[in-house]
């Protein structure tokens, strides 16, 4: 358990909050997070439905549905959109960051203050990510990281206890040996050798994001004229993890898209398209209830270049331009 709150400190640090709590899966920490906010079943959380599902399946586990909010052309979600989407005052608010990109910050804690929404942010793998100098994960009653495990993190003293609780089959230590279960709990604390996997990858956590930078401007420098795409430009009031580079392909190679997805397989390149909508899976189905255009072209034009560490991104990005350019003339006929 020693590695295990050396890990949970490291990361307090690193987001600056005072409570760290370290589980053995993300889905797990997410299941748990949103039992110990103790919100009412059937309640609807605002969520983008650009996201990976798993933190939002755990929410759903906890019969809290999903109000779907449209993005904007970052994958974030988008914080003007809100009136279409809010239910009503005690809605809570999940807002992930896109590719590592924090997501407007300002905008979103200000509408959840003023309409008292209770902010969790979906943090991923954007340990080290922060707006305006202030890490993610710190901005809202609690952030829930994937490093190795799941991590919750919070200002909050009575939902870090209620999670440290769960944590331990509701396990409350009395005198010596003594201690006593007052309700259901669980046994999934993130054990010692993850832990001490995951401490090692913070103790490179800089030298890695040093490579990530350069890697992220590679990309750039290459696709600078291209008028095929857009990308993804950075503020300076952000630093991204920049977990994969997205690119948003004009109209015209939406229907290619697919053809173009498979050649840069065929060539070796780990492209991949983040996300599938989330209402378009079965288990989502039945919540659409709103149009959400942005994410509907999203969908059609996004593909995502790797940032891995030790491949060519030169290579990458040539073989990307060779391979758009090639189906650039097709183009979609209805």
């Amino acid at each position: 358990m020693k590695t295990v709150i050396e890990l949970e400190n490291r990361v307090e640090t690193l987001t600056q909050t005072p409570h760290a709590i370290a589980f053995c899966s993300k889905n797990i920490a997410s299941f748990l997070l949103a039992k110990a906010l103790d919100l009412p079943q059937q309640k609807r959380i605002i969520a983008s439905p650009v996201n990976a599902p798993d933190t939002l399946n755990m929410f759903l586990a906890n019969s809290v549905q999903p109000t779907w909010c449209d993005v904007k052309l970052d994958g974030n979600i988008d914080e003007k959109q809100f009136a279409k989407c809010h239910v009503d005052d005690t809605t809570p608010l999940l807002v992930n960051h896109f590719a590592g990109k924090p997501a407007n910050m300002s905008e979103l804690v200000l509408y959840a203050k003023q309409n008292n929404l209770t902010l969790i942010e979906d943090c991923g793998r954007s340990l080290g990510a922060s707006f305006k100098g202030q890490p993610v994960g710190s901005f809202g009653v609690a952030g829930v990281f994937d490093i190795f495990g799941g991590v919750v993190v919070t200002h909050d003293d009575t939902l870090a206890k209620e999670l440290h609780t769960l944590r331990q089959q509701q396990r409350t230590k009395k005198q010596f040996w003594n201690y006593d279960i007052e309700t259901i709990g669980f046994d999934v604390a993130m054990d010692s050798a993850t832990a001490s996997h995951a401490l090692h990858s913070l103790q490179n956590l800089e030298q890695i994001q040093t490579q990530k930078d350069k890697m992220w401007s590679i990309y750039d420098e290459a696709f600078a004229k291209e008028k095929l795409f857009l990308t993804q430009p950075l503020e300076t009031h952000l630093q991204s993890t920049k977990e994969f580079y997205p690119i948003i392909l004009n109209p015209e190679l939406h229907c290619p898209k697919e053809d173009i997805f498979a050649q840069l397989q065929q060539k070796g390149i780990n492209i991949s398209v983040h996300y599938k909508p989330l209402y378009q899976l079965t288990l989502y189905e039945k919540y659409t209830t709103t149009a959400l255009p942005v994410v509907s072209d999203f969908y059609k034009s996004e593909l995502s270049l790797p940032i891995d560490l030790g491949q060519d991104t030169k290579k990458i990005a040539q073989t990307f331009l060779e391979v758009v350019h090639r189906y650039s003339y097709r183009g979609c006929s209805f």
